[in-house]
């Protein structure tokens, strides 16, 4: 396996994680109990997100480029 590809594999495997993350931030978020700390969780979840798209954004980046 080459470098790229398991660059490639570990950004696969982060964001899985980061959208488990997401996911369970959102869904917290929304519970009424914890609305003095919703925000929070809201912001995580953000967070995650553009991390999300800033790795999805490497990987294209990564895959599309010549090489020499």
């Amino acid at each position: 396996m080459t470098h790229e590809q398991r660059v490639l594999r570990r950004q696969k495997i982060l964001v899985l994680l980061l959208l488990i993350l997401t996911i369970a931030s959102f869904a917290v978020s929304q519970i009424g109990a914890l609305a003095s700390v919703a925000g929070i969780f809201a912001a995580v979840a953000v967070i995650c997100l553009l991390t999300i798209l800033v790795i999805a954004i490497n990987g294209f980046w990564r895959t599309t480029r010549p090489t020499h």
